[in-house]
């Protein structure tokens, strides 16, 4: 995306204006990760019918959950949960590397390059999806990943850039406010609560 915007940006200036490195929007983030989460346990939900069967994964997921559930759907639960962590994980590093934005990122108006314009590679993206999964996101531990998110988010306020794209010299672009960028951000939303 900013490759294409700055090859662009001597024909088209209008074009690069829709992405700029202005303020930290903590919360784009933030949803752009959840709905890239939920992707993942979308994917990982089919992998598994796929493999198991549709009608194993609804008996012991989707009925058990209005029944209660046994210990065996607990364990196949936390099983895709912690398969979908780290799916997300090579899924986003993949599309980083690629258009500089993940599923969510993109709707939500967020993309990730290196300090000089161009995109991460995937192992550069790979080990700041790994850095954010783990500095982050505390691997998603309950509770400590609430004091994660809380950490990260205040260091974002104080200093304007996370560890891990301060470390990585990474920086991001955010779609700028309009139209587009309300009615994607709306489309994300609708995917968070609908997946």
């Amino acid at each position: 995306l900013y490759g294409r915007y700055m090859s662009n940006l001597s024909s088209n200036k209008q074009q690069y204006i829709e992405w700029s490195e202005g303020g930290i929007h903590p919360w784009r983030r933030f949803f752009a990760r959840m709905l890239d989460l939920k992707i993942s346990m979308v994917l990982v939900g089919f992998i598994a019918s796929i493999f198991f069967g549709i009608s194993f994964v609804v008996t012991h997921i989707f009925l058990n959950s209005f029944g209660g559930f046994t210990f065996a759907s607990m364990i196949i639960l936390l099983l895709m949960f912690i398969s979908s962590l780290v799916a997300h994980v090579f899924i986003n590093a993949f599309l980083i590397s690629r258009i500089g934005a993940s599923i969510g990122k993109y709707l939500f108006g967020v993309s990730v390059y290196n300090a000089d314009g161009s995109t991460l590679d995937y192992q550069q993206s790979l080990k700041r999806e790994w850095m954010v999964f783990y500095r982050g996101e505390a691997l998603w531990i309950p509770i400590i990943n609430i004091i994660a998110w809380v950490i990260a988010y205040r260091d974002l306020e104080k200093e304007g850039i996370t560890s891990w794209d301060r470390d990585l010299a990474t920086k991001l672009l955010y779609r700028t406010v309009g139209v587009k960028h309300y009615i994607f951000v709306l489309i994300g939303v609708m995917l968070i609560f609908n997946l």
